[in-house]
């Protein structure tokens, strides 16, 4: 915002030395003209840097969508069952996925191999300085408690009803989306 400005303080700087020189009235409103037209700038650029910043957000937030439901694939296609995966975003570039797999898979030592996947998948992500993802994995028990997942964030649910084969959901042992906090 522009400072206020006290016309006959900033006159009293000047001297006029010919007659032609502009007079009191039209140096003010010159000021107050150059005033309202910082202001009519300044609200054009927050506005262009709002939708800019929203449009930048939805292509972030499909790309880690995409990468979520991908990365869902490629743990079901490694011999293991995600149940569900989760996705939360801290800023218009920031992500942070969460993948839900039975505590017989996660104990596994073979599981150990998805997390290397997931290492390499992050660096190849994050070399931009407008998106970063980072993935996490929990076992499924008894103790997992979705209203606290929802409260840290992570409301956007990953649903493939849609897909068939591969890397397709296996029907629900329990039901994530409507699990009310213990």
């Amino acid at each position: 915002m522009v400072p206020e400005i006290d016309i006959k303080a900033e006159l009293n700087n000047w001297e006029f030395k010919k007659q032609d020189n502009p007079t009191d009235k039209e140096i003010a409103a010159y000021l107050i003209g150059l005033k309202r037209g910082k202001e009519i700038r300044a609200k054009e650029r927050s506005d262009k840097n709002e939708a800019l910043w929203l449009e930048k957000f939805k292509t972030n937030l499909i790309l880690a969508m995409r990468t979520t439901s991908n990365f869902v694939n490629i743990i079901n296609e490694n011999g293991f069952h995600c149940k569900t995966a989760r996705l939360k975003f801290e800023d218009f570039d920031s992500f942070t996925a969460i993948f839900i797999v039975p505590e017989e898979n996660y104990c596994n030592d073979e599981f150990l191999k998805i997390y290397d996947k997931a290492i390499v998948k992050e660096h190849e992500l994050n070399n931009s300085p407008t998106f970063n993802i980072s993935f996490t994995f929990t076992a499924d028990s008894n103790y997992l408690n979705v209203g606290s997942m929802e409260a840290d964030g992570f409301k956007l649910v990953y649903n493939n009803k849609k897909k068939t084969g591969v890397g397709a959901p296996v029907s629900k042992t329990k039901d994530y989306d409507n699990k009310q906090p213990t």
